[in-house]
């Protein structure tokens, strides 16, 4: 289909999502490096990600192709254990948003996010993560 154009007027396209999350349409959220980035996490790509500083030999896909348990345990696990970002970084009002509009009686609502953060799953907002949200990328 084609694309359809973008609104400038933001207030037209929150009651536009608001209608059509009380009127039970679903609604998909893809959520990436950018939402999380206003948690403090940094991003792996662009000016400040974590790739442009350095790059690991073991990063690549041969070395993955190679041995994938080996690769997982000596560097994937190594640097980015699973829930560590919970000990240092929370979820922000956007993962809060998202985890208070899936709670909206009748909301048919579900997440896919390509991070490796955990935040989704970790907002004071209370959601039925494990049913609503997949995770993409890593885990």
């Amino acid at each position: 289909p084609p694309r359809r154009p973008r609104r400038s007027n933001t207030s037209s396209s929150l009651q536009d999502l608001a209608q059509i999350i009380l009127s039970n349409r679903p609604v998909l959220f893809i959520t990436g490096a950018g939402l999380s980035a206003a948690s403090g996490i940094r991003p792996f790509r662009g000016a400040n990600g974590i790739w442009s500083e350095v790059i690991w030999k073991m990063s690549t896909r041969e070395e993955f192709r190679k041995d994938p348990l080996e690769w997982y345990n000596s560097f994937w696990l190594k640097y980015f254990p699973p829930y560590a970002y919970g000990e240092f970084f929370e979820p922000n009002e956007g993962h809060e948003a998202i985890s208070m509009l899936s709670n909206v009686p009748g909301a048919n609502i579900k997440v896919i996010t390509q991070n490796v953060d955990g935040l989704h799953s970790m907002t004071k907002t209370t959601w039925n993560h494990e049913r609503k949200l997949i995770e993409a990328h890593g885990r």
